[in-house]
């Protein structure tokens, strides 16, 4: 036998055996995460043989799928174990055997012999993802009634973590929407054709993202639905919006004005009907609290219309507060007028209510009626005579003429002209469009209207015809409400 090698050859040859065994448990780490290997050793004399004659057959090794990353390094560190034991019993041997380095390269080429022989790793799988971008809002709605912002594909494997899938998903939808998508604004949910027919979203917990990915990978062709919803500060302009923003635009106002929304031009007319109110309150049992006493003593009543009026011809000074404007509203003689209200319901009243019948108890009876059968002279009655009224015998009322449907009775002459203007009548106080429809309380649609045809002020309406009113879309109540704030201003003649 060969003598033994030196004590310091030896230490030598530990330390590089040590340092190859620890490079060699960092690669075991590092390379061979997603398996366990074991190896199960041959007897000593076995092994002995095959280091002396270098073969290059590998031990042999059993390899299965790693669970947990514990049991990764317990079964490295066995491994190492095992190698370092069989070099123990081969440090007494001749000189000529291999040394450390030979051996950690023997025992490499075994694991790497068992990954490329008895390990089957399976391919990656190729899910193909239907992105539905939706806002906060829209996605509230039903399945039918919802409609996407953007939508798109995107195909990712399923060896993809968790944290990679939400980024590639994040980019597809910056791309598809042009917003801005991240982990605080956006949700993700999912849905499998027959699997997971209801929206489930991924959360912080990895085993809804583990459960769609191998539910998706089982399928013959993998395929997953996302609804991807982003909060509704981070969505571009959309229809509802849109929408939103017209109602609100054309929704007419029912708060009470500030000081600031008073115009400067209206805010003196408004101070002399409050001057007015004030002068000429009545404390008469007439049944109206303000009037106005002309010289002969007669109490006109004030209203509103009437306050208004005889503010704006202050305002332009053709009156004083002492007397009112020269206006068919101050005239005594003026018979007083119901509201519109009431004068409407009184028209349709008269226009349903059916016209009496008359009837006619007038009869002549001939001679030969009543000589129609043969009598004699004796039992021949004398011919029946009606006697003419006398001044005892009261009259038949003659027939009432019925009112035509059509026109009612308690309807005026002007109804039924063509012009804005009522017959009989001319133009009152020129004023402003707008002016005349504050005063009338019309309104903003007819004085949108008037004011987009170019009327500027009442002098012009002498010209408009109801025609020209229905040519540029006036409604048949707006028309029936100018017509009568006309009415109501211009002066008879």
């Amino acid at each position: 036998m060969s003598a033994k090698r030196p004590k310091r050859a030896r230490q030598q040859t530990t330390r590089a055996k040590d340092s190859a065994l620890q490079a060699l448990e960092n690669d075991v780490d590092t390379e061979l995460s997603p398996l366990r290997v074991r190896r199960r050793s041959n007897d000593s004399d076995k092994v002995r043989k095959r280091k002396r004659d270098s073969s290059s057959t590998a031990s042999s090794v059993t390899i299965v799928c790693i669970d947990s990353e514990d049991e990764q390094n317990s079964t490295a560190k066995e491994g190492v174990r095992n190698t370092e034991e069989h070099d123990e019993e081969l440090e007494d041997e001749d000189d000529d055997e291999p040394g450390a380095s030979s051996r950690s390269t023997i025992f490499l080429s075994f694991v790497a012999s068992a990954i490329l022989t008895e390990t089957a790793i399976d391919p990656p799988i190729l899910i193909s993802f239907s992105i539905f971008v939706y806002s906060k809002k829209e996605f509230k709605k039903s399945n039918k009634n919802r409609r996407a912002t953007a939508s798109g594909i995107l195909k990712l494997d399923n060896s993809l973590s968790e944290y990679k899938f939400c980024r590639a998903v994040y980019k597809k939808v910056r791309k598809l929407a042009s917003v801005v998508a991240s982990e605080d604004n956006t949700r993700i949910l999912f849905t499998i054709a027959r699997s997971v027919p209801n929206p489930i979203e991924l959360d912080d917990e990895s085993t809804t993202f583990e459960h769609m990915m191998e539910t998706a990978s089982g399928m013959t062709k993998p395929a997953v639905t996302l609804a991807v919803v982003l909060d509704d500060g981070n969505e571009t302009s959309s229809s509802d919006e849109k929408d939103a923003e017209k109602t609100t635009k054309n929704r007419k106002k029912s708060k009470v004005p500030s000081e600031k929304d008073i115009d400067p031009a209206n805010a003196s007319i408004n101070l002399k009907i409050q001057l007015l109110r004030n002068k000429y309150i009545c404390n008469a049992a007439d049944g109206s609290d303000h009037c106005y006493v002309n010289e002969n003593g007669k109490h006109i009543p004030l209203g509103h219309s009437h306050f208004r009026t005889w503010a704006a011809a202050m305002e332009d000074g053709t009156c004083t507060d002492e007397a009112p404007p020269n206006h068919h509203l101050f005239d005594e003689n003026a018979p007083s007028q119901s509201s519109l209200l009431q004068r409407r319901i009184a028209a349709q009243a008269n226009a349903r209510a059916p016209a009496t019948p008359v009837i006619n108890n007038h009869f002549t009876i001939p001679d030969a009626l009543l000589n129609f059968l043969p009598r004699t002279d004796q039992d021949r009655l004398p011919p029946l005579t009606l006697a003419p009224a006398s001044a005892s015998t009261p009259a038949l009322a003659p027939a009432p003429t019925p009112v035509s449907a059509s026109i009612p009775a308690s309807v005026p002459a002007s109804a039924i002209s063509d012009t804005l203007l009522p017959p009989g009548t001319n133009c009152g106080m020129k004023i402003s469009v707008t002016e005349f429809c504050r005063i009338h309380q019309l309104d903003d649609s007819i004085l949108h209207k008037l004011t987009n045809e170019g009327y500027k002020t009442t002098a012009t309406f002498r010209y408009v015809s109801l025609k020209d009113l229905e040519t540029i879309n006036f409604l048949s109540g707006e028309i029936a409400e100018l017509r009568e704030a006309v009415r109501e201003w211009a002066v008879p003649v």
